[in-house]
């Protein structure tokens, strides 16, 4: 808690403190969370509230705005966005939800590749060649890099006709 004070002491918007001890009796967490109302934290997040009820006394209960974690087969009810909103929570975080999904996907394709040898009837799961490099960027990126190319190119003929001058 120390730690907290200190940071908050120096005005740094950006910090996140770690609550949690070891000791997480429901007494322990009362006194946490009072040391960090004394200590102005700005934000909370409990971790894995096991059902609805939890959610909304946390909201209610908490001095804090809160961050709801959702985490695709948690502990915690997966609500939508909208249902968060409603029980109380200031904003919500879905962090390894694409992860898991990408996960899912590379097993399916390389699970393809070893039984077919090829990745051909995959396609309709895949983004095309061009669909990916329009996603990146690439065109763009290729665009800026011919400027570059051109400006270097014009400076390089500028030098060596100035330089042969020079002679």
């Amino acid at each position: 808690m120390r730690w907290t004070r200190c940071l908050i002491d120096k005005e740094d918007p950006h910090h996140a403190q770690d609550g949690d001890t070891g000791f997480g009796n429901v007494t322990n967490v009362r006194r946490t969370v009072r040391e960090f109302e004394r200590a102005g934290v700005a934000g909370l997040f409990i971790e894995a509230p096991r059902s609805v009820d939890d959610m909304r006394r946390i909201c209610r209960e908490a001095p804090f705005p809160q961050l709801a974690n959702m985490i695709s087969f948690g502990l915690t009810p997966e609500l939508t966005a909208h249902e968060l909103q409603e029980l109380g929570y200031a904003t919500a975080a879905w962090p390894v939800a694409s992860i898991f999904a990408v996960t899912h996907t590379l097993q399916q394709l390389m699970s393809r590749l070893l039984t077919e040898g090829k990745t051909a009837g995959a396609k309709d799961e895949m983004v095309s060649f061009d669909e990916f490099t329009t996603l990146m960027g690439l065109p763009q990126l290729s665009e800026r890099e011919h400027n570059y190319l051109d400006a270097a190119a014009a400076l390089i003929s500028k030098g060596v006709a100035s330089h042969a001058g020079s002679r």
